[in-house]
């Protein structure tokens, strides 16, 4: 009989066991901490989009040297938000010979001053539109070299 018993709580036991009746109170394994570094928010800056209506002007230029300087004069009506937008072709297979620089200039007010331009130390995009918020009388000076330009300068709607 004793080997009865021993054989009962032994079967007993092992049921236990397979139940998972048996567990503790505190895990086998701690449990991972997590490694990862809270990730900080990055706020992008507005990007200012618009389209361009009414032209003030809009012509093409070229340059093959660095050399000459086209000029144009216009009047932005006071409340008129305006831009400029330019494309450009290269006109040399080597970019370091392509390049174009557009400086606005307020007529009135000569401390009012904006200057652009593609290539050299300006960005490298072939299309390119820049706000001007001021209003008066204008003169628009650009000068390159190696490139054709379609410059326009309109009022800007939202």
């Amino acid at each position: 009989m004793k080997y009865r018993v021993l054989s009962l709580l032994m079967l007993v036991f092992a049921v236990a066991i397979i139940a998972g009746c048996t567990q503790s109170t505190a895990p086998a394994v701690p449990p991972a901490q997590p490694t990862a570094q809270p990730q900080q928010a990055v706020t992008a800056a507005p990007q200012t989009t618009f389209t361009l209506g009414d032209h003030f002007f809009d012509k093409k230029y070229s340059w093959q040297d660095g050399n000459d300087v086209y000029t144009e004069q216009f009047i932005v009506p006071q409340g008129q938000p305006w831009g400029v937008k330019y494309d450009i072709t290269p006109l040399n297979d080597d970019p370091q010979k392509c390049w174009y620089e557009v400086t606005i200039s307020n007529v009135d007010n000569p401390s009012q001053k904006y200057t652009f331009g593609y290539a050299r130390s300006y960005p490298s995009d072939k299309s390119q539109i820049h706000a001007v918020y001021d209003y008066g009388s204008y003169k628009v000076e650009m000068k390159g070299n190696y490139v054709k330009v379609d410059m326009t300068a309109a009022k800007r709607n939202p």
